[in-house]
């Protein structure tokens, strides 16, 4: 990832950590708010944990999509 900043190109360690860490709080940020949505607004709370983990014929298994 390459940063211009007014008139030279930006190649230190500085520049991509920040680059990264930009990234990385965009990314989690989504990720998280998709999880929390799920869990306290689609499953309101509860979730099973042995189903997690069954696989075919359990509670999480795909149904189809939402349709």
């Amino acid at each position: 990832m390459w940063r211009y900043s007014d008139t030279e190109l930006t190649t230190s360690f500085l520049g991509f950590y920040a680059d990264f860490l930009l990234l990385t709080y965009l990314w989690v940020s989504s990720w998280a708010a998709v999880l929390l949505i799920d869990f306290f607004i689609l499953c309101r709370g509860t979730c099973v944990v042995d189903y997690l983990t069954r696989g075919r014929g359990g509670l999480y298994w795909y149904h189809s999509g939402f349709f």
